[in-house]
Order: structure tokens, then C-alpha cells, then sequence
């Protein structure tokens, strides 16, 4: 089953949700690089499998973990059913 992310509007309400939690965020089309005070966490999202993932950032881990979370709240607020998995 796909996901609603296939429609380039919840994309879009994806990255200023993102924006509006107080992160700097940078789309093309399915990937999102998101910053916090400094890089956070990749995001690749898969509409067609309806799953997510989310690579954590090594050298920024405690504020990376913590952006995650946020990130995968506001990916389960828009879409109830997506995988969302947390990689690194």
C-alpha cells in the first residue's frame, strides 16, 4: 500500500511542519536534510513501501537521537500507518 507522501502537498507539509518544530530543512522531491543547531539526521522517504528512514548523524549523535524522535512524531501525525526506520 502506498503512502499520502506520494503527493508532492504532504511533502510540503511535511518540510514546514519540520520548519515550524525549529529545524533548517533542505527538500529534493523524497529526501530531507535537517538541521538542528548543527546536522541532524537524514530522511528518505519511500511512498510507494509507505516507510521512512532516518539516518542519525555519528558525529552529532545525542542532538541527532533527539531530532529523530521529532522527526518520526511529525511522520506519524501525517501518515498514521508509515515504517518509520531509525538507521546508524
Amino acid at each position: 500500500m502506498s503512502s499520502v507522501f506520494i503527493s508532492s502537498e504532504k511533502r510540503r507539509q511535511l518540510l514546514y511542519r519540520l520548519m515550524e518544530c525549529g529545524f533548517k530543512v533542505r527538500m529534493h522531491s523524497y529526501e530531507y536534510f535537517i538541521r538542528g543547531r548543527k546536522f541532524v539526521c537524514i530522511l528518505v522517504l519511500s511512498p510507494f513501501w509507505n516507510s521512512a528512514r532516518l539516518h542519525l548523524i555519528p558525529w552529532n549523535l545525542e542532538e541527532s537521537k533527539a531530532a529523530v524522535e521529532i522527526v518520526s512524531e511529525i511522520l506519524l501525525e501525517i501518515e498514521h500507518g508509515i515504517k518509520v526506520e531509525v538507521i546508524g
